[in-house]
């Protein structure tokens, strides 16, 4: 039986076409790399990386010490929040406090609540932003409220200018303050900030060498 000369060019074109399709299909199935990976496997892998990351990593992190990519390791810390972490670092020269973190752009109760297990704050690592001189983190160093410079206040937890501004201009109309609970008379300053505080300021002299 003989095919027209037209028919056999057909068939022969189809076996062409579908020879390349299989040998197009067999290397997209060898190809090696992440782009022909599916979503799962790719997830995966990045839980697997993390976790190996992780390992390397020993908690709790010194937030005082610990780089952006540590940070993004503790929960419901992205890379926004982990450069918000250290920006506030370099601004006030470091932490006094893991409650301390409730005063960065981001990080509320909630965000603490996960990540405070995870966190400390070693009084060794911290520095001013000159880096030139220890910052009020000890009972040992306790700051004389009415001796301080605003300076030295701002370096307390959740002191900043304007808040150490208040404090020097409240003692100059006012006179000492005789209690260190009387901070809560200035602007700004509630019972919740002042508990950060009580470890760190005396109101007695001779007590941070002035």
């Amino acid at each position: 039986m003989s095919f027209p000369h037209g028919a056999v060019k057909q068939i022969t074109e189809k076996r062409l076409i579908i020879m390349l399709l299989a040998l197009i299909i067999l290397g997209l199935m060898y190809l090696p790399g992440r782009f022909f990976q599916t979503p799962d496997i790719l997830d995966a892998k990045e839980r697997e990386k993390a976790v190996s990351q992780a390992k390397k990593v020993v908690f709790p992190l010194d937030l005082n010490t610990a780089g952006v990519e540590e940070l993004q390791l503790l929960p419901g810390i992205g890379p926004v929040k982990a450069e918000a972490i250290l920006s506030y670092r370099e601004s006030k020269g470091g932490f006094a406090s893991v409650e301390e973190l409730l005063e960065v752009s981001g990080i509320g109760e909630r965000t603490l609540g996960k990540i405070k297990e995870y966190v400390i704050v070693n009084p060794q690592n911290v520095q001013n932003s000159t880096g030139s001189k220890n910052r009020i983190v000890s009972e040992k160093q306790l700051l004389n409220v009415n001796l301080a410079s605003q300076e030295e206040l701002e370096r307390l937890p959740g002191i900043g200018p304007v808040k150490a501004k208040a404090i020097v201009d409240f003692r100059e109309k006012n006179g000492p303050f005789k209690s260190v609970e009387d901070l809560v008379q200035i602007p700004g300053i509630g019972e919740k900030t002042l508990e950060k505080l009580l470890p760190y300021i005396t109101v007695f002299e001779g007590s941070n060498g002035h």
